[in-house]
């Protein structure tokens, strides 16, 4: 997924030394696309407008390179000081699929240190587009990959993803303890997550977004 040294001049140049590798699938893309009737020449400016979103991203410090973007499967990698610019990015391709195809994204998102092997960054992002997938579509996977052996990857729908963010603020204001035990953390933050989802994953979301706030 692209060169080490690439890869590090892009973190630098953001301010970071950590990335993200983004997996997005178009939900149910070959058959939308066909109902669509989308020609090919309407195909390949859709995927145009798609790799235009990844690149523009939404600040100055934001950096990114295509990985590739093919409509039904796409991955690119960005480097930021915040997972909120990349959550941003996904957003704003989603409403390009809703506009165009009537259809939303499932994406999995991996933020680690730009020297852990990207290789590994890219398989758990593969991983974390099907568990935002098997949360039912429509959502977002997040992992922070501390390490190698790191798998707790926290989903939310894209509907909550504003009511996830106030939350993990709040959780940055607040800094409560956390128990080890990652089954006991969702009633630990209850308090925080009012109106969302329940269970580790949701909580896990939290925890993730905020951490990746602050790097």
């Amino acid at each position: 997924v692209g060169s080490e040294m690439c890869i590090r001049d892009s973190a630098g140049a953001a301010g970071t030394n950590t990335v993200f590798v983004v997996r997005f699938d178009g939900d149910r893309f070959g058959s939308r696309a066909r109902e669509a009737g989308l020609p090919e020449e309407e195909l390949a400016k859709f995927k145009s407008a798609v790799s235009a979103l990844i690149e523009v991203g939404p600040r100055g410090a934001y950096r990114s390179a295509v990985v590739y973007a093919g409509g039904d499967e796409n991955m690119f990698v960005a480097a930021t000081k915040s997972v909120e610019d990349v959550l941003a990015v996904l957003r704003n391709v989603r409403r390009l699929f809703t506009s165009t195809l009537g259809t939303t994204i499932s994406a999995g998102v991996v933020a680690a240190r730009y020297k852990m092997p990207m290789y590994h960054i890219a398989r758990l992002a593969n991983e974390a587009a099907e568990a935002a997938k098997a949360a039912g579509r429509d959502a977002v996977a997040l992992l922070y990959a501390k390490s190698l052996l790191s798998r707790e990857f926290g989903v939310a729908k894209f509907s909550d993803l504003d009511e996830f963010l106030r939350a993990a603020r709040r959780y940055l204001d607040e800094r409560p303890p956390l128990p080890e035990e990652p089954q006991c953390r969702d009633a630990a933050l209850s308090h925080l997550l009012p109106g969302l989802p329940k269970g580790e994953a949701a909580a896990a979301f939290m925890i993730n977004t905020a951490l990746l706030m602050e790097l």
